[in-house]
């Protein structure tokens, strides 16, 4: 399972999450491992951002691709 997140009811952003493709999306643990780079990893030291498909593979995760600039709604980011 995939969920968008919609930032208005906590934050006070515009109804929707402020535009397409601007809320968070959390994945299921089943889809974590195909997540889009960069990821943040939680192991057993500490959090990793993985930003690199060869750190990715030795972390045991298969991304499909990696996620291009788009900043969607900036006043709904600053508001949240």
């Amino acid at each position: 399972d995939a969920m968008h997140i919609n930032l208005h009811k906590t934050f006070s952003t515009p109804h929707g999450g402020g535009g397409p493709g601007s809320g968070p999306v959390v994945l299921s643990e089943a889809l974590a491992a195909f997540a889009p780079l960069p990821v943040i990893r939680h192991d057993t030291d500490g959090f990793h951002i993985v930003e690199s498909e060869r750190d990715a593979r030795a972390r045991g995760l298969s991304p499909f691709g990696r996620m291009t600039a788009f900043h969607g709604q900036m006043g709904m980011f600053v508001r949240a």
